[in-house]
Formats: structure tokens, sequence, C-alpha cells
């Protein structure tokens, strides 16, 4: 069994001042996860989810952290994988 996963990567706007306080307050939001960032306007987040509305959901709540001026869709690909049951190792 198979499920989807769709991979996205964004670059986020932020404003200098609140850099800081959005660069610890993505990684809260499901499936996100800050890959990389400049100085103190930009950074790369990288997305995880299984739909393109679950995307959808997450590029809103990224965009509504205080301090964001624009989420920019840089990449985005859907594939299919196995199932978590699937892909779990037996423990010895």
């Amino acid at each position: 069994m198979h499920e989807p996963a769709v991979i996205s990567s964004l670059v986020v706007h932020v404003r200098p001042e609140r850099f800081e306080a959005v660069r610890q307050s993505v990684p809260s939001i499901e499936g996100a996860e800050v890959h990389a960032h400049d100085a103190a306007s930009r950074m790369v987040v990288v997305l995880e989810t299984e739909t393109e509305a679950d995307l959808t959901a997450r590029v809103d709540d990224i965009s509504a952290i205080g301090g964001v001026v624009g989420v920019n869709l840089v990449y985005h690909h859907n594939e299919s994988r196995p199932a978590r049951a699937a892909r779990a190792s037996p423990r010895s």
C-alpha cells in the first residue's frame, strides 16, 4: 500500500525585525522545516504534506505568521511512498 507525499520548497520573505521569531515559529507547523536562510530577510522552507490541500493550508499558516511579507513556491513534487506501517522496520 502506498500513500501520497507532496514535497515542496518555499522562499519566505520576512521583515528583518521579526526574522528570528518567524524562523523559530516555522518548525511548529506540521511538515515544515527551515532548510536555509540569509542574514535576516529570507529563508528556504521545505514542506512535506500528504495532499495539495494540506500544502495550501500550510502555506497559509506560514503567511499568517507575524512579520512574513510573502511566501513563494519554488519547487513542487508529488510522489507515492510506501505506507508508514510497511516502511517501519521490525525491531529485534
